[in-house]
């Protein structure tokens, strides 16, 4: 029997999985690699942070582009761009998901950061934690109620490195004897390399869940 977190999970995979479907068709984005020449700031500007929007009752996903307009951070490891948002006060549990989507050649570096209300970071997610869904990196994880701000910075260090993954497509083509119809399935594979970068899109999506 799957409990209604599992469902929730399940689905909250099946969102993620189809914004990467649906943005593999938008534009490409050049990828930056390199941000050292900026000039930024020394630690995460969380007064800024954008409210994420959650009624607590249905999903919501919001998403953004990130480029040379987006505030940096520097760090132990290099730079990062960032985008800060504040979690919503939902005294209901709820799954948050965070994807970045391939556009053309280019996929954000996530680092996702959990942040308390004075700034500490509470969890992190990057490296292997984040994998591929569909044709995206994400990551999927339940909020915490001591959790005020969540992160969503570049890895300065994988930036600038390829990724690569073999995307599978299928074609059905449907014919007639004249009696009756038929249907040939057929598919290839191919690889598909992504450079990982301090720019690109990212969509975040939060889930409810549902009561035993």
């Amino acid at each position: 029997m799957i409990r209604p977190a599992e469902k929730v999970r399940f689905a909250a995979l099946a969102s993620l999985a189809l914004l990467s479907a649906c943005a593999s068709n938008q534009k490409s984005i050049a990828p930056v690699t390199d941000i050292s020449a900026r000039d930024c700031a020394a630690s995460f500007d969380l007064s800024k942070a954008a409210a994420l929007a959650f009624d607590g009752k249905k999903e919501s996903t919001q998403s953004i582009d990130i480029n040379e307009t987006t505030p940096c951070v520097k760090g132990a490891a290099g730079s990062a761009v960032y985008v800060a948002y504040s979690l919503p006060a939902s005294p209901a549990p709820y799954v948050i998901g965070v994807s970045s989507i391939a556009a053309g050649p280019t996929m954000f570096a996530p680092h996702v950061m959990m942040l308390g209300s004075d700034g500490a970071v509470k969890r992190e997610f990057s490296g292997s934690a984040i994998e591929f869904r569909g044709d995206g990196l994400s990551v999927i994880f339940r909020n915490h109620a001591d959790e005020t701000y969540l992160v969503v910075a570049s890895d300065p260090a994988v930036a600038g490195k390829t990724n690569s993954r073999i995307v599978e497509a299928t074609q059905v083509y449907t014919g007639s004897t004249g009696f009756a119809t038929y249907q040939i399935h057929t598919g290839t594979d191919m690889n598909q390399d992504y450079m990982l970068a301090h720019n690109g899109r990212v969509a975040i999506t939060l889930t409810p869940i549902e009561k035993p």
